[in-house]
């Protein structure tokens, strides 16, 4: 067989990918999907907030990764407070993570169990970037490489939603 010809037949291959339908999984990841649309609106607002900055420089590394202060409610804000929207943000993502999980378990017995590895290895990757973004004092290439992680999260999920889907049959 020619180099040529086993190209198209290992690109056939991987367009041909079998699909399994399980609607479990599949209502479990349209959740994550909505869930980490909503992340991702609060990862703009901290990124335009500049609120990865208000972090205490003084405060050691597991009250600047985990604790979140609860301040005055009055002050009080998820759309214009920098400290709420970045605190929501961090501590969002521990959900997302949780549904992650949850769906990795879900997909381990099936046919769909690499891409819930894969979507639950993004997930873990995307918290330790984005852990790291706040301990480097937001280091802008660890910023944008928070930002790209993002985007391959949201495409491992769309890509588990459609081959867990019924109508992808």
């Amino acid at each position: 067989m020619s180099k040529k010809a086993l190209r198209k037949k290992i690109l056939l291959e991987v367009e041909e990918k079998e699909k399994f339908p399980s609607r479990k999984i599949n209502n479990l990841v349209t959740c994550f999907i909505i869930l980490l649309l909503i992340q991702i609106i609060y990862g703009a607002f901290t990124a335009g907030l500049k609120a990865g900055y208000l972090l205490p420089p003084n405060s050691n590394y597991f009250e600047k990764v985990f604790l979140y202060t609860i301040r005055d409610s009055n002050n009080f804000s998820l759309l214009n407070n920098g400290f709420d929207i970045q605190a929501f943000h961090r501590l969002f993502a521990w959900i997302l993570a949780i549904i992650a999980f949850q769906t990795f378990k879900k997909t381990q017995y099936t046919n769909l169990r690499m891409e819930g590895r894969l979507l639950f290895s993004l997930v873990v990757f995307q918290i330790i970037l984005g852990i790291s973004t706040l301990l480097l004092r937001v280091q802008i290439h660890v910023a944008i490489i928070h930002q790209f992680f993002a985007i391959l999260v949201f495409l491992s999920a769309f890509r588990l939603l459609y081959l867990s889907t019924e109508n992808s049959q």
